[in-house]
């Protein structure tokens, strides 16, 4: 297969930005910086289906039974069986909140194990019963609604729940809600799309159809999307927008089953499992801004020439948040949260490191999920070719380093802080209007000076041999009145 060059990759970036089709595979598993809780205390059985988020309450459903969460400091201490909500209807498994008018709408199993919407109106208080909504006949799974109520999108396998599961809406009448229509061919798929999630005007939804691993995914769109008619705006569509899969970790190795947001906390919940049929799913945690940036950018020398392998570090401080390395295109990718500080530093052997500080809010625009390209060129001093330092001391026989001559390594000194690993030999000759003996003396002391000097400021991992030509023979013994430093990198 054919390495991909630069305009190539280049192309299907801007096709994903305005074409609005997903990222390449190869580009949504990217590392992250996001800092997640593993609720390892809170672990739910296999048969764990999904999560919802009712009154300040986290719940779960799983087999008919309605969890619900014990929490303390942030932490989810463990899930219990909760009865509060089966008194609605005992086949409840999942209930939401109209956000205008405060009814509560949720879903129970028929008799044929089909999933049903009803609804109890808040206005009636202890006296309201609950009374079926009917969507044309559709089976309705995990209802959500828009910021002003008028939308309600749910999962549905059709009227007999037969078909693979789509995404759905309905828009709010003076009677009830009207027809329903499936959100589109962007949002769904040939494969199962669950889970609706709304925030402002973010969807999430859960797909298997969008990836082809083979596992379900988070995913997020714009629930609205303008739609443009000449220089004006006309009525808003749905699920016509980009359709980006979330950055690790809400999205990694296994896959994602159940989402669900605390808007009142600005806190995500999710569940994943990895396809095994394991004990348990495992619970995960983020709080904070959802907002991603995707740090991505290609690393070259000084020639052009793409560096392979070069390592890209997130700095929190002096911790690495997370790290990814180049391609054999000199790519690289990271997902950040848009809330934090961060510095980026970029690394290769045999090279000059380089630091890129991405103070937080840096963004492309008001989208969750948006892209920031940084490319960075590092410099390099030549291996195994001697070059060469004149004067780096005193005048006359002075032993210690001149200010200029301080100046003169500071080059050498970064890059071989930059290469712990690198070696070099330093070789040098005394040129001045003394005898040999007196000038291999001279090297020696000055050696000395350049040691102390260096080894104070490299890594102790770098193999550095200091070598005095005028030691042995006849020395050094001419009358240019210069002094020579020779350095030769490994």
């Amino acid at each position: 297969m054919k390495p991909m060059t630069d305009s190539t990759i280049l192309r299907r970036l801007v096709l994903a930005a305005l074409m609005l089709i997903p990222l390449p595979a190869a580009m949504q598993a990217q590392p992250s910086a996001f800092r997640v809780v593993h609720q390892t205390s809170a672990a739910l059985p296999d048969s764990a289906v999904g999560t919802f988020f009712l009154d300040g309450n986290l719940y779960c459903s799983a087999s008919g039974v309605v969890l619900l969460a014990e929490q303390e400091g942030g932490q989810v201490l463990r899930f219990v069986p909760d009865t509060l909500l089966l008194r609605y209807d005992e086949s409840l498994d999942y209930a939401v909140r109209h956000p205008v008018s405060y009814d509560l709408y949720f879903t129970a199993r028929d008799r044929k194990g089909r999933s049903c919407l009803y609804v109890r109106l808040f206005e009636e208080g202890s006296k309201a019963k609950s009374r079926r909504v009917d969507i044309d006949g559709l089976e309705v799974c995990h209802p959500v609604f828009s910021a002003d109520g008028r939308i309600m999108v749910f999962s549905s396998s059709g009227r007999e729940g037969k078909h693979d599961s789509d995404l759905w809406y309905v828009r709010q009448k003076k009677d009830g809600w009207g027809d329903p229509h499936r959100l589109g061919s962007r949002v769904n798929t040939n494969q199962d799309e669950c889970e609706p999630v709304v925030s402002g005007n973010n969807l999430f939804f859960v797909s298997r159809g969008h990836s082809d691993d083979g596992l379900t995914h988070l995913y997020v769109t714009p629930l609205l999307s303008p739609r443009l008619t000449g220089d004006t705006v006309g009525m808003p569509r749905l699920g016509a927008g980009p359709v980006l899969r979330m950055p690790a970790p809400f999205n990694g190795r296994e896959a994602t089953s159940s989402f669900t947001l605390d808007t009142a906390k600005s806190i995500a919940y999710w569940l994943c499992n990895d396809g095994t049929r394991r004990a348990a799913h495992p619970l995960y945690s983020f709080s904070g801004d959802l907002r991603a940036c995707f740090l991505w950018g290609y690393v070259r020398d000084a020639s052009g020439s793409p560096l392979s392998g070069a390592e890209v570090s997130v700095l929190r401080g002096a911790a690495v948040a997370c790290a990814a390395k180049t391609d054999n295109m000199g790519f690289y990718g990271l997902y950040l949260p848009l809330s934090e500080d961060f510095n980026v530093v970029f690394r290769h052997h045999g090279y000059f490191s380089d630091t890129l500080s991405l103070p937080a809010g840096q963004s492309t625009g008001n989208a969750l999920v948006s892209e920031l390209q940084r490319d960075v060129t590092l410099g390099s001093l030549p291996l195994h070719t001697p070059f060469y330092y004149l004067d780096l001391f005193g005048p006359g026989a002075a032993t210690s380093l001149s200010r200029h001559g301080v100046a003169m390594l500071e080059p050498l000194v970064r890059f071989l802080r930059d290469n712990p690993a690198c070696g070099v030999t330093l070789l040098l000759s005394n040129d001045l209007t003394a005898d040999a003996t007196f000038n291999a003396l001279l090297t020696t002391q000055r050696l000395s000076s350049l040691r102390d000097h260096l080894s104070s400021l490299v890594p102790a991992s770098v193999k550095v041999t200091y070598l005095n030509v005028c030691e042995g023979g006849n020395g050094c013994n001419t009358a240019s009145g210069v002094s020579r430093l020779t350095i030769v990198l490994e």
